[in-house]
């Protein structure tokens, strides 16, 4: 049962709308620039309150007027409000800025999940792999996995403290000290969950060694890491997430936090 009245709202709008023009998901995906699976997600619930630029990219797509835009706005509004609650929303980490361009490699990120239990995200500095998996998260947590933790090792200095730092970002917290990656194994050893350990190039050894173990006594748990260099474990899939595109993508990325920066800067097709 929805968590209250209109849960929904946005992803029954956009059906309505959708089949009113007479199009499939894969039209609207296609006409929007989003992916198949993401308009899938919208219309089912999963995803209930899209980022306004992907909004106007459907009300775009589906010709739709201004009041009809105005009213999915309001949809999206009014779920952005009222967001359901999930163990997960307690200790994942919500983006704080607009997603652009990647809808294909969060798609390809998803499916290697099928493959592996280990999945890395590659790139270098600044190419967005922390971003990435948080939108990942966003598609995946509850609809493949009850939960999700994010742990962001990029302050730690000193690998002992890993097995602590991954203790302390799980809920429920732990009723026992966890000096070692095989003390929080055997915590996590029945869990149906999804770890996210961001930041691993800089303890990369040391990092996956833990990830080995928790793999090995872990049977439910998956992983995934962003790290400027694989983890190098067996059975690990790698994403090398490219560089946006420039023609499209990085233009729209560039526009977006430059106004977020300074809203009276106006940029037209001149500038």
């Amino acid at each position: 049962m929805p968590s209250h009245p209109g849960a929904n709202a946005f992803g029954d709008l956009l059906r309505e709308h959708r089949t009113h023009a007479g199009i499939s998901q894969e039209v609207l995906a296609e006409r929007a620039r989003i992916s198949v699976a993401a308009v899938g997600a919208l219309e089912r619930g999963i995803r209930r309150a899209p980022y306004r630029s992907t909004v106007a990219l459907l009300a775009k797509a589906l010709d739709l007027s201004e009041d009809e835009t105005f009213a999915l706005a309001a949809a999206r509004d009014g779920a952005r409000a009222h967001p359901p609650k999930t163990e997960a929303d307690e200790h994942v980490t919500q983006p704080r800025t607009s997603f652009v361009g990647r809808d294909p490699d969060i798609a390809q990120i998803i499916k290697l999940f099928a493959k592996s239990r280990l999945v890395t995200i590659a790139g270098f500095g600044g190419i967005g792999k922390t971003r990435a998996a948080l939108e990942v998260l966003q598609r995946v947590v509850p609809a493949q996995w009850p939960d999700a933790w994010f742990v962001d090792l990029a302050p730690l200095t000193d690998s002992a403290f890993i097995p602590a730092k991954i203790a302390s970002s799980v809920r429920p917290v732990f009723s026992e000290s966890a000096t070692t990656i095989a003390d929080v194994a055997r915590v996590l050893a029945s869990r149906h969950t999804l770890i996210v350990l961001d930041n691993c190039e800089h303890l990369v050894a040391e990092v996956s060694a833990a990830v080995d173990v928790l793999l090995s006594l872990c049977p439910r748990v998956t992983i995934l890491a962003t790290s400027r260099e694989p983890l190098n474990i067996a059975g690990e899939f790698v994403y090398r997430l490219p560089a946006l595109s420039l023609a499209d993508d990085a233009v729209q990325l560039f526009v977006q936090r430059a106004e977020a920066a300074d809203p009276s800067i106006v940029f037209d097709e001149a500038n």
